[in-house]
Protein backbone atom coordinates (compact mmCIF):
# COMPACT_ATOMS: atom_id res chain seq x y z
CA UNK A 1 0.00 0.00 0.00
CA UNK A 2 1.03 3.32 -0.62
CA UNK A 3 1.00 6.00 1.73
CA UNK A 4 0.17 9.00 -0.46
CA UNK A 5 -3.24 9.30 -1.24
CA UNK A 6 -3.00 10.15 -5.30
CA UNK A 7 -1.46 8.39 -7.62
CA UNK A 8 0.97 9.26 -10.41
CA UNK A 9 -0.01 11.59 -12.87
CA UNK A 10 -0.79 10.15 -16.27
CA UNK A 11 1.06 12.52 -19.25
CA UNK A 12 -1.95 14.11 -20.77
CA UNK A 13 -3.65 14.17 -16.98
CA UNK A 14 -3.72 17.45 -14.97
CA UNK A 15 -4.11 16.16 -11.68
CA UNK A 16 -2.93 12.91 -10.21
CA UNK A 17 -5.12 9.98 -9.29
CA UNK A 18 -7.24 10.12 -6.50
CA UNK A 19 -7.48 6.94 -4.38
CA UNK A 20 -9.68 6.35 -1.74
CA UNK A 21 -8.45 6.73 2.03
CA UNK A 22 -9.80 3.82 4.43
CA UNK A 23 -8.77 3.23 7.93
CA UNK A 24 -5.57 5.86 7.56
CA UNK A 25 -4.21 4.64 4.12
CA UNK A 26 -4.58 5.19 0.91
CA UNK A 27 -5.86 2.60 -0.73
CA UNK A 28 -5.77 1.02 -4.33
CA UNK A 29 -9.67 0.07 -5.79
CA UNK A 30 -9.38 -3.03 -7.78
CA UNK A 31 -12.32 -1.69 -10.27
CA UNK A 32 -13.08 0.63 -12.55
CA UNK A 33 -12.10 4.56 -12.49
CA UNK A 34 -13.75 7.28 -13.70
CA UNK A 35 -12.42 10.52 -15.44
CA UNK A 36 -12.91 13.76 -14.53
CA UNK A 37 -13.29 15.76 -17.47
CA UNK A 38 -12.73 20.34 -17.51
CA UNK A 39 -16.37 21.28 -18.93
CA UNK A 40 -14.56 24.23 -20.39
CA UNK A 41 -12.06 22.59 -22.79
CA UNK A 42 -12.55 19.29 -22.48
CA UNK A 43 -9.65 18.11 -21.12
CA UNK A 44 -8.59 14.99 -18.69
CA UNK A 45 -7.99 16.48 -15.17
CA UNK A 46 -8.26 13.61 -13.20
CA UNK A 47 -9.31 10.04 -12.73
CA UNK A 48 -11.37 8.89 -9.24
CA UNK A 49 -12.28 5.42 -8.40
CA UNK A 50 -15.27 3.68 -8.60
CA UNK A 51 -15.51 2.37 -5.26
CA UNK A 52 -17.12 -0.98 -5.27
CA UNK A 53 -19.26 -2.97 -2.20
CA UNK A 54 -16.07 -4.57 -0.94
CA UNK A 55 -14.15 -0.99 -0.68
CA UNK A 56 -17.72 0.86 0.88
CA UNK A 57 -17.56 -2.10 3.53
CA UNK A 58 -14.24 -1.83 4.45
CA UNK A 59 -15.01 2.27 4.62
CA UNK A 60 -17.53 1.88 7.23
CA UNK A 61 -15.92 -0.87 8.98
CA UNK A 62 -12.84 1.37 9.82
CA UNK A 63 -15.18 4.52 10.60
CA UNK A 64 -17.07 2.35 13.14
CA UNK A 65 -13.71 1.23 14.56
CA UNK A 66 -12.55 5.11 14.68
CA UNK A 67 -15.81 6.43 16.26
CA UNK A 68 -15.19 5.67 19.85
CA UNK A 69 -11.49 8.15 19.73
CA UNK A 70 -13.47 10.82 18.19
CA UNK A 71 -16.64 10.02 20.47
Amino acid sequence: MSSTIAAPTQPSQKYPTLRNWIGGQATVSPGQSLEVINPSDGSLLSRVPLSGAAELDAAVSAARAALPGWS
